[in-house]
């Protein structure tokens, strides 16, 4: 008798979860100022970038911790992407989940 199927994504639970909420907040980061003067440019990289980073941190737990770390240094830039606007933080978000997907056949426990 066959066990229950595993899902063969390696997307699941809190790296969904992180994604969702950092699109979220790229979605909707605030109200825009009504006064006269223009908003200076608003930058969501850290924000986004330090989401996914917990994301993907959570989503590792099991392998041993230098393997996480090799793993995250191969995957994140060592600086934070500047991310503007929603399509440009849905666009890193899914070269992201891309790569996560990618790299993440390599370290199977």
């Amino acid at each position: 008798m066959a066990g229950p199927s595993r899902d063969p994504s390696p997307l699941r639970g809190p790296l969904i979860a992180g994604l969702g909420a950092a699109v979220a907040f790229a979605m909707n980061p605030g109200q825009k100022p009504t006064g006269a003067l223009e908003a200076p440019a608003l930058d969501l990289g850290e924000a986004v970038a330090s989401a996914a980073l917990f994301a993907m941190l959570l989503e590792l737990q099991g392998l041993e911790e230098q393997a996480i770390t090799e793993f995250l240094d191969r995957l994140l830039p060592a600086e934070p992407p500047r991310l503007e606007d929603a399509g440009a933080v849905a666009h890193w978000l899914d070269a992201l989940r891309q790569r996560f997907d990618a790299l993440r056949l390599e370290y199977r426990p």
